[in-house]
């Protein structure tokens, strides 16, 4: 974590995001990957939700 490029505010950012995230996990429903490429998976897939 490079200190010259992030700051202090980006951190608290941070930490509150992945705070809320814990908080409200309940509320945030799977994914599930229905089609991948070969290549990018993280960014071509295609997703769809998990039945609950």
């Amino acid at each position: 974590m490079p200190r010259r490029t992030y700051t202090r505010g980006h951190w608290d950012h941070v930490g509150r995001a992945l705070a809320r995230t814990v908080r409200d996990a309940h509320l945030i429903p799977g994914l599930r990957i229905t089609e991948q490429p070969a290549l990018l998976r993280q960014f071509r897939s295609k997703l769809a939700p998990v039945a609950q």
